[in-house]
């Protein structure tokens, strides 16, 4: 047990309020409601069982996905948003760069992203639909282009250093 939770418990033994408590110990009610009750503790503990390692990774990605950081409020819609669970369903079970054709380990948060594949500044939504998943890399090359004008970008690049591009 921590100084901090062991004064908590002490002032609220002794008759203090959250506020008192708040006031003498300079921190947040949350941390003294988290230290007073026991049953916090054990909710805090189940939702963080609640998702596996890999499901809580992909959680977090695709609150990036939907809501963006800090992303401009033109962009967002009323969309339905969707779970988990349609996100793994849509990923696959080998899960590959839509973009590269690379595997995807999704327990390596810092590999992949989830990209609008119609950027939002191009009309597109936060819909499973408009999701796929990429490497790091390459959601940054691509950025604020669609698919198609990303391959053209490519392609010029290519043939600028002399490289021949053919589709196959």
């Amino acid at each position: 047990m921590t100084m901090l939770q062991q004064e908590i418990l002490r002032l609220r033994k002794e008759g203090k309020t959250y506020n008192e408590i708040q006031k003498i110990l300079n921190c947040s009610k949350g941390t003294i409601a988290y230290n007073c009750s026991g049953e916090q503790k054990a909710k805090a503990k189940k939702r963080a069982k609640k998702h596996s390692a890999k499901k809580g990774v992909i959680y977090r990605k695709l609150q990036a996905f939907c809501y963006g950081y800090g992303r401009r409020e033109k962009y967002q819609t009323n969309v339905k948003l969707f779970n988990i669970e349609e996100a793994i369903k849509h990923i696959g079970d080998k899960p590959s760069c839509y973009l590269t054709g690379d595997l995807i380990d999704l327990n390596d948060v810092k590999a992949y992203s989830f990209d609008h594949i119609v950027p939002l500044c191009k009309g597109g939504k936060s819909t499973i639909e408009n999701m796929g998943l990429t490497t790091k890399d390459a959601n940054q090359a691509k950025g604020g282009l669609t698919k198609e004008e990303f391959l053209a970008l490519c392609v010029k690049v290519l043939q600028h250093n002399s490289y021949r591009v053919e589709k196959i």
